[in-house]
């Protein structure tokens, strides 16, 4: 309930007791040992570094090496919420995660292995993010991360009983597949070839939209309307293809105003 509160608090609040609230959670992050003492402040920590990152990179850098440790640790909903807080603070840092990148991937593919759902899903969502505030930097690891998502994507389109959870939280799997097109300029040979190969697979999820509860489709579309933007914007320079795909591509206006 603490952390709800302190969430709900720094809507509402100017930015001098927003410093005052980050250097206690901060505090807090780097002298206790009692571990949901310090999710608790993490949350709050990893909410302010989204939106002022900029202005707390040294302490954002340093409650991340903090949380590597914790990556390694054993409960799922411990690595989740981990994971969770990684993404606001990789937004945050934007190009200034850098230094963290080489430990960052060792992590993520431990991560990746430990076959639960929950930090699969997470560990996607890390990376969609490391490609959009890092972008170069993540590009040696590019195709294997992609080969990934979409296999979870096969997966869950199969609905099989291990991979109904994918299926449920697709969104999950198409934003960081936008975010990692989209971080690749327009002009390279590769980008042209995994447009091509993306525009595939969000059409093939577009065709699976089963959805019922609004609050599903919402988010649903919001992710497919992300990934056929970002195969745009992977088109600045191929006007052939999206004259090609014009219809295809604006087929998701059907489904918003319906």
């Amino acid at each position: 309930y603490f952390k709800t509160y302190k969430r709900s608090l720094l809507k509402h609040i100017n930015n001098e007791i927003i410093i005052e609230v980050m250097n206690n959670s901060f505090r807090v992050c780097q002298e206790t040992q009692n571990l949901y003492i310090f999710l608790s402040d993490l949350h709050v920590f990893s909410i302010i570094m989204a939106d002022y990152g900029e202005h707390f990179i040294s302490q954002g850098l340093e409650v991340s090496s903090r949380l590597f440790s914790l990556l390694n640790g054993t409960n799922p909903t411990i690595i989740e919420d981990c994971l969770s807080c990684l993404i606001n603070i990789i937004s945050g840092l934007k190009t200034k995660a850098e230094p963290l990148i080489p430990q960052l991937k060792e992590q993520l593919l431990n991560a990746y292995r430990s076959q639960s759902p929950g930090i699969i899903i997470q560990v996607n969502r890390v990376i969609g993010s490391l490609f959009k505030n890092t972008g170069p930097m993540m590009f040696d690891i590019l195709r294997s991360s992609v080969d990934s998502i979409v296999n979870q994507i096969d997966a869950a389109l199969s609905q099989s009983e291990y991979s109904i959870y994918f299926f449920r939280r697709i969104h999950y799997l198409v934003f960081p597949l936008a975010q990692i097109l989209k971080s690749i300029p327009p002009q390279e040979p590769i980008c042209g070839q995994l447009r091509d190969h993306l525009f595939n697979q969000f059409n093939k999820v577009l065709n699976f939209f089963k959805f019922q509860d609004k609050n599903d489709q919402n988010i649903f579309l919001e992710a497919i309307t992300f990934g056929f933007a970002a195969v745009i914007h992977a088109s600045s320079f191929d006007v052939k293809f999206l004259r090609d795909h014009k219809m295809e591509l604006f087929s998701i206006a059907n489904l918003i105003n319906s």
